[in-house]
């Protein structure tokens, strides 16, 4: 019997284990290769130069992010945050795999913009310690 309860509890570690790391919400709406697709503005960043991109998309409440990096090891967004004054806080993480590519490609996340910002004012994105402007999205552009 007491091989038993120790299997038990072994199954429902494992489960509970692979429901924390599988069932983690994405803080990703979408997620493509390339730039916005639907941005509410162009922008004339040079973004394989290493610079993130940020933009609002045409959809009111969401903004894109674009990276560029290694195609099998991208960074991706695991946190948004709401900071102080209209700051958008974002975390990033390395995709794990044993061996990264050394190419250079672009990445676009598609992020819902936290509740309390203000998209008609400017905004500061924070990714790391380096800080990016989203300029106010335009009257035409609050409109549903």
């Amino acid at each position: 019997m007491k091989s038993t309860k120790i299997g038990s509890q072994l199954v429902l570690g494992l489960a509970v284990v692979a429901f924390s790391v599988g069932g983690c919400a994405s803080v990703v709406g979408q997620s493509y290769s390339g730039r916005p697709t639907n941005p509410a503005a162009t922008t004339e960043n040079h973004i394989i130069g290493g610079e993130p991109e940020v933009v609002w998309l045409e959809d009111v409440g969401q903004f894109a992010l674009t990276l560029a990096g290694s195609s099998s090891c991208p960074d991706e967004p695991t946190q948004i945050d709401e900071g102080e004054r209209q700051v958008i806080e974002i975390t990033l993480r390395r995709t794990a795999w044993p061996f990264c590519s050394t190419d250079m490609s672009l990445v676009t996340y598609e992020l819902d913009t936290p509740p309390g910002i203000d998209e008609h004012s400017m905004v500061r994105v924070l990714i790391g310690t380096e800080q990016y402007e989203l300029d106010p999205r335009k009257d035409a552009e609050l409109e549903p």
